[in-house]
């Protein structure tokens, strides 16, 4: 069965913070329940991470009579990405965004029985929904129009989008900020961090992009991560299970 949730927030509810100009909807897709972001300000919006089904963002933007403009990819693992191609055929004048490192990566995850562990790979192939997603063919979402650069600035509506380079959960990962926002796809959730039993994962690189992201963006910036429930950054400091500013905690 296919759990899909979506809610729109024109205030930030969650932690009583304050209010955003920028719309937020999110809704779950695919098997691992993956969150996908449309986020517009006026009448200008964009996509972070695209999974499938995608169609309830895509209806939003007609409803609303949205521009697309940008299409922000974290990084590139299937769940994150299934959707482009579908998104580009509705709106081919959206921009895809994603790191040039991720972009390069992406020959390595189409040989993902070769990347993930032994156990998750056999899981994986065991489950029909799950191994169709793996096997998406990666040529059909084509080249990006922008490979982001650390602190690169986007103009969307009457505000910006800043992209941060924060590699962990892979090596090209990027985390998105807008007006007390922050996107950092699977790098930390909520109570924790993003999985590490791939190649291109480690503990160190997690460590150091969560502190940087401790660092660079305000306490009460709420954290709207790739998979489960949203945060805030104050929240994450003091009750993170792994990384806290000052300790870490890997098993």
């Amino acid at each position: 069965m296919r759990h899909i949730f979506a809610f729109l927030l024109f205030t930030v509810t969650a932690f009583g913070q304050s209010e955003l100009a920028t719309n937020i909807f999110v809704t779950q897709a695919g098997p691992w329940a993956t969150n996908c972001y449309l986020i517009w300000n006026n009448n200008e919006a964009a996509i972070i991470d695209a999974g499938t089904p995608i169609d309830t963002l895509l209806t939003i933007i007609k409803e609303k009579d949205l521009i697309l403009k940008y299409l922000f990819i974290t990084h590139c693992h299937q769940d994150h990405i299934s959707g482009v191609k579908l998104i580009k055929e509705k709106y081919p004048d959206v921009k895809l965004v994603v790191s040039e490192v991720e972009f390069g990566d992406i020959e390595f995850y189409s040989d993902w029985e070769n990347l993930f562990d032994e156990k998750s790979v056999s899981a994986w192939k065991a489950d029909d929904r799950i191994n169709r997603l793996m096997n998406m063919d990666y040529s059909e979402i084509g080249t990006p129009n922008i490979f982001a650069d650390d602190g690169q600035e986007f103009e969307l509506g009457n505000t910006k989008v800043i992209s941060y380079h924060t590699p962990g959960h892979s090596r090209g990962s990027l985390s998105y900020y807008t007006e007390g926002a922050l996107f950092p796809g699977d790098l930390i959730y909520f109570n924790s961090v993003g999985y590490l039993d791939y190649k291109f994962s480690t503990e160190e690189s997690i460590t150091e992009s969560v502190r940087r992201l401790y660092e660079l963006v305000p306490d009460e910036t709420v954290i709207y991560s790739g998979h489960g429930t949203s945060s805030t950054i104050a929240r994450e400091k003091e009750a993170n299970r792994v990384v806290k500013p000052n300790e870490t905690f890997w098993k």
